[in-house]
Parts: C-alpha cells; structure tokens; sequence
C-alpha cells in the first residue's frame, strides 16, 4: 500500500485508508491538478513560497481568463497605498 504526505497551511493532522482503487486514482487526479508535486523531502522557506506564489499566479491568470481585465502597476500601487 502507498502513501501520500499532504501539507496544509494549517496544523491539521488526519490519516486516512482509501480502501477503493478507483476513489484512490481520483483522488490522486485531483491532486495533480491542484497541487505541486515535490520531492521526498521538507521544502525549505523559500521554495514553500515559490509555490504560493505560482499558486497565486495561477489564479491571477485564471481570473484574467474569466474576466478580460488586467491591472496597471501603478493603479495598484496607489490602492495599496505605496
């Protein structure tokens, strides 16, 4: 039987047995999707947030797909107060 490690940004702990091999292969489908795959090993700080940030790309491209609009630097800049 394999295993699969998920981390979460929060301190949740739970172990589960999928017993059905196709709930299992879909499972693992959506974790291909939405997840990044990484090797066998702890990310450091700065690679974890690579990840978020490609994370937050990813929605920042699917929302300009959605709605066409894109944001001028400076237009943010003066929102964000900076």
């Amino acid at each position: 039987m394999g295993q699969i490690t998920i981390e979460i940004p929060t301190k949740t702990k739970r172990r589960y047995v999928v017993s059905d091999k196709r709930a299992a292969d879909e499972l693992i489908s959506a974790l291909e999707r939405s997840a990044v795959k990484i090797k066998n090993r702890a990310l450091t700080a700065e690679e974890l947030e690579d990840v978020r940030d490609a994370a937050d790309i990813r929605k920042a491209v699917e929302e300009y797909r959605r709605i066409g609009k894109t944001y001028a630097w400076e237009d943010v800049k003066k929102e964000l107060g900076l």
